[in-house]
């Protein structure tokens, strides 16, 4: 059984490098020459950041928290 884990985690590292590379860093390649980008790390021109929200029931939002 010590060889068989031993090849499953070799086999896993290989597959895992091999998606790495084969389809992550193409499409990563292409992303950034395309200019895509993914996050928003800039500030927007709002006047102010906070969100308007309506009050809620106390009750009836504390019945089922989760």
């Amino acid at each position: 059984m010590p060889v068989a884990r031993l090849l499953a985690r070799v086999n896993t590292w290989i597959v895992c490098a091999v998606l790495y590379y084969v389809v992550l860093t193409p499409y990563a390649a292409a992303a950034r020459l395309l200019g895509a980008r993914f996050l928003e790390t800039g500030l927007r021109d709002n006047d102010s950041y906070w969100k308007v929200r309506s009050p809620r029931d106390p009750v009836k939002s504390s019945r089922r928290s989760f």
